[in-house]
């Protein structure tokens, strides 16, 4: 029985591993997030410790700070310029759930609020 265990746990480690080796190549590049339900699509560039999200077609975009906080989970905390266009501060803790092809399964939700009612899970391609 311990033998099981240690191996189940071994296992679970190794795969644990190999998906937070994954996630690290997500740390920069450009991503594409369709928003179907409004009919709007987002380009999201991350680069070091800044993201910067855009709707397509428009030159304007918001910029974030990104705090990694292991290698599959970060958040995005909104600059004093983003701040005051939102009127307000955004503290959203994001996780890469999972890869599948060229898209990345991401979970988030907003920091210090009721995680189930901030939960929101969404796909984005990987550009590049």
């Amino acid at each position: 029985m311990k033998k099981k265990f240690l191996l189940f746990t071994f296992f679970l480690g190794f795969v644990s591993f190999g998906f937070s080796q994954e996630c690290k190549e997500y740390k920069n590049g450009t991503f594409k997030l369709e928003d179907k339900e409004l009919g709007v699509t987002y380009i999201i560039k991350r680069k070091g410790n800044i993201q910067t999200e855009r709707k397509l077609g428009e030159d304007k975009g918001l910029d974030f700070e990104v705090i990694w906080i292991d290698d599959c989970t970060y958040i995005l905390k909104s600059t004093p310029e983003t701040s005051l266009f939102l009127k307000t501060e955004v503290d959203l803790v994001v996780q890469i759930k999972n890869v599948k092809g060229n898209y990345l399964e991401l979970e988030m939700h907003m920091k210090d609020h009721d995680f189930e009612t901030t939960k929101m899970t969404t796909f984005v391609e990987v550009i590049n």
